[in-house]
């Protein structure tokens, strides 16, 4: 068992996650500002390998009534630990569904981001359409939504 730890998301972890590659699509936002405006709209939490730093930064940000969006920001250090986040990234998407009474939770997801798209799928998620150069950089993303219903 890796010594992870699960702490409560601090907006300052935004800044101290030394993203993947793929996962860069927030560098040119007020890093500290975004960490800050999440944490106010659902629950949020933070993995860290004891001895490497944060894993990855993740939560359900109620953006309606009813609707959530899942985020997630990680570093290259969740490939080592793949099967645990899966299963705890699971967990909690079906936690926030109920303690925020949502009816759907969607995930916005670059298109050259691949490893994106297959897991993001295997929790349940089905595309719904392209969002033309919805991303920082000016490329396309996908939508995708979980109705809470439907996947348990």
């Amino acid at each position: 068992m890796p010594n992870i730890t699960i702490a409560s998301f601090q907006p300052h972890h935004m800044i101290d996650i030394n993203p993947r590659v793929d996962d860069n699509i927030v560098l040119s936002l007020n890093l500290r500002d975004a960490g800050v405006e999440l944490k106010s709209r659902g629950p949020c939490w933070t993995g860290f390998d004891e001895n490497m730093g944060i894993i990855a930064c993740g939560g359900v940000a109620r953006i309606c009534p009813g609707v959530g969006e899942a985020w997630l920001v990680a570093s290259g250090l969740v490939h080592r630990n793949k099967l645990y986040f899966h299963r705890f990234c699971r967990a909690q998407l079906i936690t926030a569904c109920t303690a925020l009474y949502l009816h759907r939770v969607q995930a916005v997801v670059q298109v050259k981001h691949r490893f994106g798209h297959r897991w993001i799928k295997s929790l349940g998620f089905q595309a719904e359409g392209v969002l033309r150069r919805y991303a920082l950089d000016g490329g396309d993303s996908i939508i995708y939504s979980r109705l809470p219903r439907e996947v348990g």
